[in-house]
């Protein structure tokens, strides 16, 4: 090898290695990350690839990268974690669990069809300028934060009835409030209560205001499916006459979302799909809905 191909080669580990250096210091050792810590799993994945692609052009790994690495593998694995999501040019950061349930409920995670219903509404920003929001089932609160994020809202009531759900949404806003348009409050709303003994007196003046209901991924198990559709039936009994209701289901069980349907029309209420096939995607992570 000659010295000139010799001083090439230097010049290249040297540029990969700089380049590796920026790459952990943006995301690794984020400022941001190391606050709110992303899962264990996602962390690594990223680094495999990541240490993958520099071998895959010929570089070599640097000590930067490896001390990354190892500092991964000996990390505990933490219950708590945070995805952040960077919509339209603002950041939404959300805590949730890693697993699917945790504490006896599944709100304690991000679920694909809050995505999906946060891109149609997004997309088209009128259909909710100036209005009232429910939200029921509201989790961690994504949907929502999105839509307070982006769209005037008049206002934003986010429900759900899950202390540690409930909890985790009004830390959610608190440290997402500085990118909100809009500032949603949150209201505890246990839909089997509801559907026995009706809305409380305080919850009837809040609802009485509501022009649109949102509700995502709330269709997942058959037995709260008679309870929820009860609600549905006293919100449409108390909110605005001209309210419209938005429910966006992920498909999981055929035959529980059939049972569903087969709820609301037992009650006489009518249910339209909306097929809106050119969405601009906000969220990198998509599965069908």
């Amino acid at each position: 090898m000659s010295r000139i191909d010799t001083l090439l080669c230097r010049l290249q580990d040297i540029k990969f290695e700089s380049m590796q250096q920026d790459v952990v210091a943006a995301t690794i050792r984020n400022e941001i990350l190391q606050k709110k810590p992303l899962p264990n799993s996602y962390i690594m994945n990223f680094m495999k690839v990541f240490m993958s692609k520099i071998e895959e052009f010929g570089g070599e790994i640097s000590e930067v990268t490896f001390e990354a690495y190892g500092d991964i593998l000996t990390k505990p694995v933490s219950e708590i974690t945070y995805k952040h999501y960077d919509v339209k040019g603002v950041s939404i950061s959300l805590q949730e669990n890693n697993t699917l349930i945790a504490e006896g409920t599944t709100g304690l995670k991000t679920w694909q069809a809050s995505q999906r219903m946060a891109e149609y509404l997004v997309d088209d920003c009128s259909l909710l300028k100036d209005k009232h929001v429910l939200e029921l089932g509201a989790g961690l609160g994504l949907l929502g934060l999105t839509v307070c994020s982006l769209c005037n809202c008049g206002s934003y009531l986010l429900s759900d009835h899950h202390s540690s759900v409930l909890h985790k949404l009004q830390r959610n806003i608190a440290e997402n409030s500085n990118n909100l348009l809009c500032i949603p409050s949150v209201v505890d709303i246990d839909w089997e209560e509801v559907s026995q003994n009706g809305f409380t007196n305080s919850l009837k003046e809040k609802i009485q205001c509501v022009d649109v209901v949102l509700a995502a991924d709330v269709v997942y198990d058959v037995k709260i499916i008679q309870p929820l559709v009860q609600t549905l039936l006293l919100i449409i009994e108390i909110m605005k006459e001209e309210g419209k209701i938005f429910v966006a289901s992920t498909i999981r069980n055929e035959a529980t979302y059939e049972s569903f349907l087969k709820e609301l029309d037992k009650h006489g209420l009518v249910s339209n799909e909306i097929t809106k096939h050119h969405l601009n995607y906000l969220f990198m992570i998509r599965q069908p809905t």
